[in-house]
Parts: structure tokens; sequence; C-alpha cells
């Protein structure tokens, strides 16, 4: 997904483009604009680089996972915007100069400022008054028959999946144990089964869990013969047809660097990595 990134400031392109770059996981092109109260810029793979021309042509910077999540910040009078549910995190503060900066991570935004809030889901900031624009309220009972209600879920919840798993390759679900994603994991074996390359899966993995926690674990397993990647880049599964069947040759991890580290980004990022259990 882009990342964006601001300060309602002229002139501030440069420390802009620092905030971007330290979300270059996110992709390796960046553009940025100055209206005549906020400097803002978006970073974005190739495959997305609407967000740019959005950018430019509105002077909306957006990072949406899709419909109804999304991230924005408009450029003309400040106005940051977060979905409703709050897929796609966002996040504020003020800098030296009392100017409101915001990125979609809090490691792009505590390059210019020690404050750091997160915009509630479903809320609107100005840069002075935070609101909220919609909240999710209770609905009214149902008076359909149980088995009308069961159909009418059952069919949002294919609905929903079938969205999500539009993509090339085998699509997979990690099990909690839990009613939601086994449920979910059922409705998405359908789609599945549409897609896959024989003798390959996938796990994803929730928040709070890394490849770390259950990569030598995997490894383990007999029937494991390769893994392609471990990674939370995005991904693109490169596959194969013949006349036998599907196969994957192999994975683009990521996008291309963006630059070499300096000492300051590797004490950053060893920090980083021993503060969620990579490094010890």
């Amino acid at each position: 997904m882009p990342g964006i990134a601001g300060i309602a400031q002229t002139g501030r392109t440069t420390t802009v483009r620092r905030m971007l770059e330290k979300m270059a996981h996110r992709g390796q092109d960046i553009e940025i604009i100055e209206t005549e109260a906020v400097t803002l810029g978006v970073i974005y793979p190739p495959h997305q680089a609407q967000a740019a021309e959005n950018l430019k042509q509105t002077h909306l910077a957006m990072d949406a996972a899709g419909p109804g999540h999304f991230a924005s910040a408009r450029g003309d009078s400040l106005l940051l915007k977060r979905d409703l549910v709050g897929v796609v995190p966002l996040y504020y503060g003020n800098t030296p100069q009392c100017k409101t900066c915001f990125a979609s991570e809090v490691k792009g935004l505590i390059e210019v400022t020690d404050q750091v809030h997160e915009l509630p889901p479903g809320h609107t900031f100005d840069g002075h008054k935070r609101e909220a624009y919609a909240k999710i309220g209770k609905l009214p009972l149902l008076e359909d028959s149980p088995q009308e209600i069961t159909d009418e879920l059952r069919r949002r919840l294919e609905a929903s999946v079938e969205q999500r798993t539009e993509q090339d390759g085998d699509v997979g679900a990690w099990l909690s144990g839990g009613l939601d994603s086994s449920a979910l994991a059922a409705l998405a074996r359908q789609n599945a089964q549409a897609i896959g390359a024989g003798h390959s899966f996938i796990i994803f993995l929730g928040s709070g869990f890394y490849p770390i926690n259950v990569l030598n674990t995997i490894k383990m397993v007999p029937e494991v013969c390769r893994i392609f990647c471990a990674t939370a880049n995005p991904l693109e599964v490169i596959v194969a047809q013949s006349e036998q069947g599907r196969g994957i040759l192999g994975v683009v991890d990521g996008s291309a660097p963006a630059g070499i580290e300096g000492t300051e980004d590797i004490a950053w990022r060893k920090g980083f990595l021993r503060k969620i259990g990579y490094k010890l």
C-alpha cells in the first residue's frame, strides 16, 4: 500500500521526503507537492502509480487498503481522515515550530516530532479540532426468518472473502482456533482451489506475530521442501503454467533498495529488530 506524510507548512519538501523514505518498504517512487497550506507526499510501488496522479490532480494523498479502508490527507486546507473501521493507520503530531505533521507510520512521524497521536477510526482532524464524522451504531433487530438471516450473512461473507482473494497464487489462512478465522478459511477455500499451484501453501500471520516466530518450526516439517520467502513486504508470486499444471517459479519480495544504510540507520534497525524479538 502507498504511504503518506506531510507537514502543514510550505517549503518542507526535503523534510517530507525524509519522512517518506522511512517507509521505503511501501515503494520506491515518491511524489511530493506543495499547496498554499501544506507540503504533502506519497510513497508507492510501481503498480500503484495512480496514488501519485491523484495527489497531483486533486491534492489528496491516500493510503488505501481496499474499498472503504483508507487514511487520507487533503492539501488545499489540511484535513486528515481515517476509515470508519480503522483498518489503515494514521498518526499526527506537532513539529517544534508548532506545525501539524502526519504520517502513515510512526517511524515516518518521529523523523520530525516526539509527539505521536493516533487518529481514531471514523475521525477527521484539521490541525486544531478532531471530530467524528461517522460511528458504528446498533441496527434495529432483524425481523427476517433465521434461515433468511443465515443466507444473507453467508452471502456477505462470501462476497467479502472473494473480494480479498482476487489474486494469482495460493491463498491460505492462519487459524487461531476461534470461530472467525475458521469460518473465513472455509469460505476462502473455494476461491483458493481455483487459483493455486500444486504442492504449495501460504501462511498469513496476524498482528503481533512475525515470520521469525514460526520459520524454524516450518523448516523442520519433513514435507516442506523449500521456503520461497518469509516477509512482511509487498510480494509478487511468479507462476508458470504448462499442459501438466501450474508451478511457482519464484517470488519478487519487496521493492528495489532505496539506498545504503548509514550509522544511524543501522542502529535504528538493530534496535527495532531487538524490540520485536528478531535479535537478542
